[in-house]
C-alpha cells in the first residue's frame, strides 16, 4: 500500500512573522533595551532630582581633579563648583560636559547585549572609569587650549572631543564585545 503525501499547508502570516521575529528577537530586544534606558536616562537627566543631587556633584568632581591635575602641571588653579580658573582663563563644566551620556550609552550597550552577565562585569567596570579618564584628560586640554589657542576652543569643545568620546565609546563597546565573544567561545568550547 502507497503511503500519501501529507500536504503542506501554507504557512499564515502571523506564523512567518512570529518565526521572524524568533530569528531577530535577540538583536531586537538589544536595540528596544538601549532605547528604554536612553529614554529613561534622559527623562531622569532633565529633573531637577538628577540635576542637584548627581550632575551637580559630578560637575563639581570633574572641576575639582581637573584642577587638581592642572595644579600637579604648575597652572595654579582654583575651582568653585563647576569652575576651573585661574588668573588668565576660567572654564565652566556645563551640563553636557559630564560625560554621563556616554556613559550610561556604553553601559546600555554591554547591558542589553545577549551574552552571559558574568561577561558584562568587565566592561560595566571598565567602561565608566576610562569614560571617566578620557573627560578629566578633555576638560584638562580644553582648559588650555582656552588659555594658549582661544580661537581654537570652541572647535576642540563642540567637533573635535565630541567626536573623539563617540569614536572611543564605539572602539570601547567593539573591544570589550569581541572580548566577550571570545570568552564565551572559550567557556563553551
Amino acid at each position: 500500500m502507497a503511503k500519501r503525501k501529507k500536504k503542506k499547508k501554507p504557512e499564515s502570516l502571523f506564523s512567518k512573522l512570529r518565526q521572524r521575529f524568533k530569528e531577530q528577537s535577540p538583536i531586537l530586544l538589544f536595540c528596544l533595551g538601549i532605547v528604554v534606558i536612553m529614554i529613561t536616562y534622559y527623562w531622569m537627566y532633565n529633573q531637577d532630582f538628577f540635576n542637584n543631587n548627581i550632575n551637580k556633584p559630578v560637575l563639581k568632581f570633574y572641576a575639582n581633579v581637573g584642577s587638581g591635575l592642572l595644579n600637579i602641571l604648575g597652572f595654579g588653579t582654583t575651582t568653585g563648583e563647576s569652575y576651573i580658573s585661574n588668573p588668565d582663563f576660567s572654564l565652566n563644566i556645563g551640563k553636557g560636559c559630564d560625560a554621563i551620556s556616554p556613559t550610561i550609552l556604553i553601559l546600555a550597550a554591554i547591558l542589553t547585549f545577549p551574552i552571559a552577565f558574568k561577561l558584562k562585569i568587565r566592561g560595566l567596570i571598565i567602561a565608566p572609569v576610562a569614560i571617566m579618564l578620557l573627560n578629566l584628560i578633555r576638560i584638562a586640554s580644553l582648559f588650555l587650549i582656552g588659555l594658549y589657542a582661544p580661537s581654537l576652543f570652541e572647535i576642540m569643545h563642540v567637533e573635535i572631543w565630541q567626536t573623539v568620546f563617540i569614536i572611543f565609546c564605539l572602539v570601547g563597546w567593539l573591544y570589550w564585545l569581541i572580548w566577550a565573544n571570545k570568552q564565551q567561545k572559550n567557556v563553551v568550547a
